[in-house]
C-alpha cells in the first residue's frame, strides 16, 4: 500500500494512515497493518510515538510480548522527549 498498484502514484501517509487505524480499529493485526505503520514511523517522524504504540499493540495481540514491549518503550521515550522541549 505504498503506492498505486495502477499508476505507481507514492500514497499520501495520511491516506496509509487513516487505512491502517480503521483496518487496527476492526480488529485486524495482520502483517500487512503491521509493516504499513513501520512505514509511517519512517514517513512521518513526528507522528513516530502513536506508531510505534499501534506497532506495540498488534505484537502484543500476536503473541510477540518482547517486541511489544520494545516497541512501547520507543513509544515512551519519544513521548519523554516531546515533554521535555
Amino acid at each position: 500500500m505504498n503506492e498505486c498498484r495502477r499508476c505507481r502514484t507514492r500514497l499520501d501517509p495520511f491516506i496509509k494512515a487513516r487505512y491502517a487505524d480503521t483496518a487496527l480499529e476492526l480488529g485486524d493485526m495482520t502483517g500487512a497493518i503491521l509493516e504499513l505503520y513501520l512505514s509511517l514511523a519512517e514517513e512521518v517522524p513526528e507522528e513516530r510515538a502513536r506508531y510505534f504504540r499501534k506497532i506495540s499493540e498488534i505484537y502484543a495481540a500476536q503473541g510477540h510480548e518482547n517486541e511489544s514491549l520494545r516497541y512501547l518503550a520507543f513509544a515512551e521515550g519519544l513521548e519523554a522527549e516531546e515533554g521535555s522541549e
